[in-house]
């Protein structure tokens, strides 16, 4: 019987004590090495990414499975051929009009984004193989494109290159793979512009700080979770950014009296004791722990990491908080988070990271979405992301009031970190409200 598996495995490419922690695809016929080496090759990527290629891998080698038998007699079914028809499956399902499927997998239609999301994973590991395998080609080969499908590729390349530096040294080599396109490409998803900016209602925030976080019977908020919302409410912080701060990086400004928050690459980022230390090296001398970008998702200490836009030769950016007020406000908790409610870590488990949970432990970010929603729900709101009420629409809210308040498109971007200006661009699109309002203004 036919099977496959994602199992933990660990990975060596030398003799040293050093090995690296993937997930893997285990198959009949034993652990699928390529994919190994491949996942090592861009370890450099997230854990979602990594999750979602072995994901993809895994529909793929399933689809194979159930139609192996069909197609063994076929010469013609060859990979290409394989290729092309998983990806007709992704689209359409696998399931007839009266709910039969005789290969056994009884797939629904995927979304036509998801679908070439899963497709994108599976052409860059079979063209990593092919180009392992010098003898085989690539499962989705390069065929002529059309004068439509180039231009398109025109366009896509040039957004691609529009912000780098000599980008003309490239183009005489681009012309060439620009005539090109894949042989087996997804449905073209929809282009959608969300009506309704998911940021949290401004007139609610307020009181989710003051009383969201307050257990029945205290006297006091729960500080922690109060500095967790205010570095994503108002200083447009990710989630998961908030996770890698170490109780070193929060400062007090004594000459404004504001608190000063840095951000640090988890890994890369100069370590609080030494400036010829990383932080990685820094997490595995002294603690004997890795950065928590690097931890596989499903642990609980892994926190993501989105390459935001660094503003220092030490590896970090500096927390811009919309409001003066909010950062003495900030410098006041964190006094009060301090002295009275942070846990210190326990003897068995000693870290750096500034948010602990009742034991002493890293906070994690599962336990404080729970917390955020069990806040949201007692000030009478349901936490959905539809409703702008979810941990990450503080950051909508961010980018959106610094547009409110007339800040230009490069200081929206430099404020909330990206590296493209573009990227901020889903935070301050005007709503249908927003735009029917000014119609108004200007009728009036």
């Amino acid at each position: 019987m036919s099977y496959v598996l994602k199992i933990k495995c660990k990975y060596k490419v030398d003799k040293t004590g050093i090995s690296h922690e993937f997930p893997c695809v285990l198959t009949k016929s034993g652990v699928l090495t390529s994919h190994i080496q491949y996942l090592y090759m861009k370890r450099a990527r997230s854990q979602s990414w990594v999750e979602r290629s072995v994901f993809s891998i895994i529909l793929l080698i399933k689809y194979i499975d159930a139609n192996t038998k069909n197609h063994s007699n076929n010469q013609k079914f060859n990979g290409v051929e394989m290729l092309r028809s998983f990806t007709t499956a992704l689209n359409l399902g696998t399931i007839d009009r009266i709910g039969r499927d005789s290969s056994g997998l009884f797939w629904r239609a995927r979304e036509t984004k998801d679908a070439e999301v899963i497709l994108n994973h599976i052409t860059q590991y079979t063209d990593f193989y092919s180009a392992k395998n010098e003898n085989k080609l690539p499962t989705n080969t390069f065929r002529k494109a059309s004068h439509i499908e180039e231009k398109i590729n025109w366009c896509a390349y040039y957004h691609r290159q529009k912000h780098v530096f000599l980008n003309h040294l490239e183009k005489k080599a681009a012309v060439d793979k620009i005539k090109f396109v894949r042989s087996i490409k997804s449905d073209q998803p929809e282009i959608i512009k969300n009506e309704k900016v998911f940021k949290f209602p401004e007139d609610k925030v307020g009181t989710l700080l003051n009383y969201g976080f307050k257990k029945s019977g205290d006297k006091y908020p729960d500080y922690k979770n109060q500095l967790i919302t205010m570095l994503m409410h108002y200083g447009g912080l990710r989630l998961s950014e908030v996770f890698h701060i170490y109780i070193n990086d929060i400062v007090l400004d004594e000459k404004n009296n504001e608190a000063i928050v840095r951000v640090f690459h988890p890994s890369h980022g100069q370590c609080p004791e030494s400036s010829n230390k990383t932080r990685r090296t820094y997490l595995q001398e002294k603690y004997a722990l890795i950065p928590r970008n690097e931890y596989s998702k499903s642990l609980r200490l892994h926190a993501g990491w989105k390459t935001p836009l660094l503003t220092s030769n030490k590896k970090y950016f500096d927390v811009i908080f919309s409001n003066s007020n909010i950062a003495r406000e900030f410098q006041i908790i964190w006094i009060k988070y301090l002295t009275f409610q942070r846990k210190n870590p326990p003897p068995h488990f000693q870290h750096p990271f500034a948010f602990t949970n009742s034991k002493g432990e890293p906070e994690t970010i599962k336990n404080f979405r729970r917390m955020h929603d069990n806040a949201v729900f007692n000030i009478g709101l349901n936490p959905c992301k539809d409703e702008g009420t979810s941990c990450h629409s503080h950051r909508h809210s961010y980018g959106y009031d610094l547009s409110k308040l007339g800040f230009s498109q490069v200081e929206i971007q430099k404020a909330m970190h990206h590296k493209s200006p573009d990227s901020c661009l889903v935070y301050i699109q005007p709503t249908s409200e927003d735009i029917r309002k000014k119609m108004r203004e200007v009728e009036g």
